[in-house]
């Protein structure tokens, strides 16, 4: 029996367009980043994108340890607060539901 999206708990493979979203970069830019990180997972023509791999990446990127401190390290510095990036990634993953239900409601239909 197949799982309905509002039944299913998180994604793991995004479309491009929830990808995109999520990580707050354009398609072209995103598609180029994708493919030099490894995120990419194509079946056939069909072409997602690994949401776990995209968040290490970016985790690496802003240098972040286990408990989401910066790094000192890296030598990254990163100006916004913790409470930024927070809600940052608060409404990236708002919208990304809300893409989800609004997809949801189109294969109702």
């Amino acid at each position: 029996m197949w799982a309905r999206p509002d039944e299913m708990k998180e994604k793991r493979l995004l479309t491009e367009r929830e990808a995109t979203s999520y990580v707050g970069m354009g398609r072209t830019r995103f598609r180029s980043w994708a493919d030099q990180n490894g995120v990419v997972r194509r079946f056939g023509k069909s072409v997602r994108y690994d949401l776990k791999a995209i968040d290490e990446i970016l985790d690496k990127m802003a240098a972040i340890d286990t408990t989401g401190e910066h790094s000192p390290e890296s030598g990254m510095q990163i100006p916004e607060s913790r409470e930024y990036r927070h809600e940052t990634l608060a409404r990236r993953k708002a919208n990304l539901q809300q893409m989800r239900q609004e997809a949801a409601e189109r294969q109702r239909r």
